[in-house]
This record gives C-alpha cells, structure tokens and sequence, in this order.
C-alpha cells in the first residue's frame, strides 16, 4: 500500500505464525496477487496480525498467453487433486459449469469456499504472482456468456483426439485459449 506496510488475511497470519513460526524481524515474501511481489520485514506481530515493512517490490507483467479453463462440475476429491496442477501450470481462470444429471452440491458456496483455498495454497506454492480466477456457473452456455465474446482460440478435449493438447498449444504459440472440459459424466 502508499505507506509502505502490508498486511495479511487473518488466516495467512496464523499460518505464518503458528506453522512456519516466523517472528518481528524475520524477511519473508508476499503477492497481492495481481504481479506485484514483495520482499518484506515482519515490522510488527499481535495473535491476529502482523504488518510488513517492504523491502523492495517487484510487479511482473501478465502473460499475454491466457488459458482459460471451462469443466463441468467435479466430485470435491476430485477438484482437489487438479485445481493445484492447474494453478501451477498458469491457467489466467477456471470456470466450472453444472451439467444435467450432476449433482447440484458440486456448485455449493461449500465448493466454491474450498476451491478458494485450493486456489491460494496452490499460487503460493508456485510462486505465481496472479492469482487465477474461479467462477462457478449453473451451465455451459451461462459460463462461456460471462466470460465474453470468444475472442480466444478454442479448444474441446475429448478421448481418441489427433493431436494432443500440448501439441495444439505449441501450434498456436501463445495465443490465448479457452479450453473445454467436460465432467465426470462426459
């Protein structure tokens, strides 16, 4: 911020304090999730916050590269284990869209809640400086009439395709891309 201290959401103090057990003095660096990265002091600690004074600041440029990712709604065990390859790879955003015959709790403000944090965990531990946005949609058409115009390449992912998905993206080199996914249900 102007003043040149930082603070942290409540939940990231405890984390910061309690699991990794970091005290006033110690350096640590902190995203606001929009490119800007900066390496700080821990000024001051109380048991629910700490304040940062900034030791130097870094904003990196978004990629002009976009991978917009469209899947049907997934079973939670299964958001789990691929929201985080995701993030890591650098998708720009993630929209998960109801399908019939899915189960409506799979759109729940429970999900939307976990996958929030999936979503944080995983940018922290990749190091990305922007932080992907995840939308929740009731249906296919709902998703792609949010997310606008298909000003993007689009890919639909399907078993038997000819080329592979790393294969088409090396093809478009760079181009922004939305890519579609369907649920478990196909």
């Amino acid at each position: 911020n102007s003043d040149g201290l930082w603070e942290i959401p409540k939940d990231e103090h405890l984390h910061l304090s309690k699991v990794l057990r970091l005290k006033v003095g110690d350096e640590v660096e902190i995203s606001d999730g929009d490119g800007l990265v900066a390496k700080a002091l821990i000024k001051s600690q109380t048991k629910s916050k700490c304040e940062f004074e900034v030791l130097s600041e870094v904003f990196y440029e978004p990629s002009d590269r976009g991978y917009h990712i469209f899947m049907g709604a997934l079973k939670t065990s299964s958001l789990e284990g691929l929201i985080g390859p995701l993030v890591e790879l650098g998708v720009s955003s993630v929209t998960f869209f109801g399908q019939p015959g899915s189960e409506k709790n799979r759109l729940s403000d429970k999900v939307k809640s976990r996958c929030d944090k999936l979503v944080a965990s995983a940018v922290k531990q990749s190091k990305n400086p922007y932080l992907p946005y995840v939308r929740f949609a009731k249906s296919l058409e709902e998703a792609v009439r949010v997310e606008g115009p298909a000003a993007h390449q689009n890919i639909v992912l399907y078993p038997g395709a000819q080329l592979s998905l790393s294969e088409k993206l090396r093809e478009l080199d760079g181009e922004p891309v939305r890519i579609f996914v369907g649920g478990e249900k196909g």
